[in-house]
């Protein structure tokens, strides 16, 4: 028992101390300022709809790994693209690629005219240059995925 109560005082005393907050707040100067946050694709898209087939580069060195199939055979003058899903109820494209080439969609949507960052991206991690075409969709269709084909 006599070795209870010293326990007793010191977990008391812990427990004491810990109500105690410091109220002090660092000054505005002194917190870390983030350069970037979500940025949210503002450019509205060209009207007319259409429907295109994308295969994946996992090898790209931007951000933007997609580009139309069509080109596939002539990389020099491959487009890079982001891809946007128009409602969260659509896979997401990029979610699709498991490590096994090739990796084909067919989608339908809108183009935007200029290079931008799809919505929901962080900035932070990619590069500044690292801007593409957005083809926003509201169809995916999985032509291949690896060595399957249909996603199966």
């Amino acid at each position: 028992m006599k070795k209870l109560i010293p326990i007793l005082m010191l977990f008391t005393a812990c427990m004491t101390n810990s109500s105690k907050v410091d109220k002090a707040q660092p000054s505005k100067e002194t917190l870390p300022q983030q350069t970037s946050q979500l940025k949210e694709t503002n450019i509205e898209p060209e009207i007319k709809i259409q429907t295109l087939t994308f295969s994946y580069n996992p090898y790209s060195p931007s951000g933007a790994k997609w580009y139309e199939s069509k080109f596939s055979k002539d990389p020099k003058n491959r487009i890079r693209y982001w891809l946007e899903p128009e409602s969260t109820l659509l896979v997401n494209a990029d979610t699709l690629y498991r490590g096994s080439l090739p990796l084909q969609i067919r989608l339908t949507g809108q183009m935007f005219d200029k290079n931008n960052y799809p919505v929901g991206i962080i900035l932070e991690k990619v590069r500044l240059d690292e801007d593409a075409k957005v083809f926003k969709y509201t169809k995916i269709e999985v032509l291949k995925n690896g060595s399957k084909k249909n996603g199966n």
